[in-house]
């Protein structure tokens, strides 16, 4: 169904792209995964940072470690300050058993003064929205909204 609506669309943007992507990926479609960048990196729009980063999660699910290698060195060329490349490839490296790669790559990040963002969260409350990140206090009724 969603493959349908996808190749309807006859004006598709990256995140038409990325989503297709990502969706194969998800269910398992490896092969297809890989075929519908191939299709992105041959159509008019070319590959951009989120493309790679799904690209590089859909590797590291499937431990297809030649393509992702491939896809944040095309990312890290394209977008040179994106910490996704390094700590996706950081964590596949420590998901595949090679302890010391992970460190090469958070040492090239600290060479590069690149930082990883943390994560952020929001919640609406009574029409209001409250954003988190982790381990810091972005709204002062933290406590209140933790409480809930």
């Amino acid at each position: 169904m969603v493959w349908l609506v996808f190749v309807s669309v006859s004006n598709k943007g990256f995140s038409s792209w990325n989503s297709m992507i990502f969706v194969l990926d998800t269910n398992g479609f490896e092969d297809d995964t890989i075929k519908l960048f191939t299709s992105l990196q041959c159509s008019i729009l070319k590959p951009d940072s989120e493309s790679f980063i799904v690209v590089i999660t859909a590797c590291k699910s499937h431990m297809n470690m030649e393509l992702a290698r491939w896809s944040a060195e095309n990312l890290l060329e394209l977008y040179p300050n994106e910490s996704s490349g390094y700590v996706l490839m950081a964590n596949m490296y420590a998901t595949s058993g090679l302890f010391e790669k992970p460190m090469d790559e958070r040492i090239l990040m600290e060479e590069k003064h690149i930082v990883k963002d943390s994560g952020c969260s929001s919640l609406e409350i009574n029409g209001e929205v409250h954003k988190f990140a982790y381990g810091r206090k972005l709204y002062s009724e933290f406590h209140d909204i933790y409480a809930l």
